[in-house]
């Protein structure tokens, strides 16, 4: 989340979406006079205001409506706003395809290509020739939820334990040449496709570098037998005529506890990284919105997309997942660098939101971007 100083005139913008309308607080530095004004743009995308010879511009999340009353009201520090959005652009806008994950195995072709984001060396020896979306890693928990009639093992033996099901957590994919598999946040391959080449029969938590410069850009995966390389090291483009992209390491982040709290059904989650019970930096998180379009007068960008959270600091994640509330939470595991950039984001949201909507109750309110492909 990119921020600049935060100036003295603040705007903040949010999307509600279950009622088409977009919030605006506005905070100023002093009272509001009679030459305080607000103003929109001919195309109703951006709000002005004018405060004591100072002048701001914000770009709202959704244009809006035609002939909408901006009203100030009389000597006040801030204030909010509710504009109806314009609905025949909203119904424009809902017709794009939107992803909610970069690089899914959709938008990958013979011709992707793999690199180290630091210095751009060739992670891929030769194209990929088939690329496959891989589940959750909690899919094979979950089907005893999901199925009336589940796949049986094919000898008809039903007495053998989940490792014989047909749906088993052990019968999950393996690494093939020349197929790769995509998950949330990260690329397994085989590791005759990488031009980074350890050995299978290494430690499972021995990690591979890139043939460049040595920077860290995954692990070995003893499960598929193959390589796994973090989404965050990375940059990739699809065809040679179009440009790299790279994502930092909190789009990622929110993808990995996004996808944990749809698969598990869960709205409020545990995130921690390293070992649950010696962990000592963790986070109680309560997903409030999953998906709000917002924009802010501190952000050096225009409108973006989030996932609105409520959150706690915690110091003892597992005794908290083994209390009495354990069962409705979803424990999330992240990486350090992700958890580190989830920490960010929120401490920098906290400059973002108005004042008066950084807390709730004694939950804090915070921001995590997400990609909106």
């Amino acid at each position: 989340m990119e921020s600049a100083v935060v100036p003295a005139i603040s705007i903040y913008a949010e999307y509600l979406s279950n009622i088409k309308q977009v919030s605006v607080s506005i905070t100023l530095p002093s009272l509001a006079t009679t030459t305080t004004s607000v103003a929109l743009d001919e195309d109703q995308g951006n709000l002005t205001i004018r405060h004591e010879g100072d002048q701001i511009t914000s770009i709202l999340p959704a244009h809006v409506s035609n002939n909408v009353p901006l009203e100030i009201p009389d000597t006040v520090l801030s204030w909010s706003l509710r504009l109806p959005v314009a609905v025949e652009r909203l119904i424009a806008r809902n017709r794009e395809h939107e992803e909610d994950v970069p690089w899914v195995a959709e938008r990958l072709n013979q011709e992707t290509e793999i690199a180290c984001c630091a210095c751009r060396t060739n992670v891929l020896k030769g194209p990929i020739n088939r690329w496959s979306n891989l589940p959750s890693d909690n899919w094979a928990e979950l089907m005893d939820f999901w199925h009336c009639h589940k796949p049986e093992n094919p000898d008809g033996d039903h007495d053998q334990g989940s490792g014989s099901k047909a749906y088993a957590a052990g019968n999950k994919p393996q690494a093939r040449r020349g197929v790769g598999y995509v998950n949330a946040s990260s690329f397994v391959l085989h590791q005759d496709d990488c031009c980074i080449s350890p050995t299978i029969d290494a430690s499972p938590t021995e990690t591979v570098t890139c043939a460049g410069c040595g920077s860290q850009l995954g692990h070995i995966d003893q499960d598929f037998e193959g390589i796994r390389l973090n989404k965050w090291d990375l940059t990739v483009r699809t065809l040679p005529s179009v440009p790299w992209e790279s994502y930092g390491p909190g789009i990622f982040a929110t993808c990995i506890i996004m996808d944990n709290a749809e698969y598990l059904g869960r709205k409020k989650l545990v995130v921690y990284s390293g070992d649950v019970k010696t962990s000592s930096t963790a986070l109680l998180v309560w997903i409030f919105s999953p998906k709000v379009k917002y924009s802010s007068s501190s952000l050096l960008t225009g409108p973006r997309t989030a996932v609105k959270v409520m959150y706690k600091l915690i110091d003892n994640p597992w005794d908290v997942i083994n209390n009495d509330l354990g069962s409705m939470l979803a424990e999330t595991a992240l990486a350090t660098p992700l958890m580190q950039a989830v920490l960010e984001m929120l401490r920098q949201s906290q400059s973002t939101l108005p004042e008066d909507l950084r807390t709730f109750q004694d939950w804090n309110v915070g921001l995590l971007d997400r990609f909106n492909g």
